[in-house]
């Protein structure tokens, strides 16, 4: 009977403290810097997140996404982006499109942002699952970064109840085990 029960303790709390840590390590994204306009991608790439560096366009910048934020360095020594006619679509900077946690829950904003040159964080734009960066006007130096977490709405989330009700459902099923086996006595 003690085995059964520590059985069927176990298997309640670990049930019960299951949880997804969200990450977009190994989800599949597309990267793109857009020039002109928004929709005309130069140096395009569908690639998988992971522990490494994902995307450069060579001697302006590189930009690597981690389990939670994206991390962006310029590489070259001076460079002045355009100055984007945004009135008429045109826009200059990049967009990752298909950014989808291990959770399946949207991006619901940004935090943690940090900069070392001129990037202003109002230059950040995001939609469910893509975040843009418009690097309209900017100069960049090299050594110049951009920092910035990505935070998660809890759309996927278990709800507090459920670890209740797995919790009770054990129980039930210790008392009726144990009820059987005083009957079977």
């Amino acid at each position: 009977m003690y085995n059964l029960k520590t059985t069927f303790t176990a298997l309640s709390i670990g049930l019960a403290s299951i949880s997804a840590n969200a990450t977009f390590i190994n989800d599949d994204a597309h990267f793109a810097h857009h020039w002109p306009t928004v929709g005309e991608e130069n140096q395009a790439a569908d690639l998988l997140i992971g522990n490494s560096l994902e995307y450069t366009i060579p001697g302006y910048y590189t930009v690597d996404v981690n389990e939670a934020g994206i991390d962006v360095s310029f590489i070259n020594n001076v460079h002045n982006f355009g100055d984007a006619d945004t009135a008429n679509g045109q826009f200059g900077g990049f967009i990752i499109n298909g950014l989808n946690d291990s959770s399946g829950d949207d991006i619901s904003g940004i935090s943690n942002f940090s900069a070392v040159g001129e990037f202003a964080e109002g230059a950040i734009s995001f939609g469910s699952d893509w975040v843009s960066l418009s690097f309209d006007n900017l100069h960049a130096n090299l050594g110049d970064s951009i920092h910035f977490d990505i935070d998660l709405s809890d759309s996927v989330s278990v709800p507090a109840p459920a670890g209740s009700g797995l919790m009770a459902f054990s129980l039930m099923l210790l008392f009726t085990a144990r009820r059987f086996v005083k009957s079977a006595c």
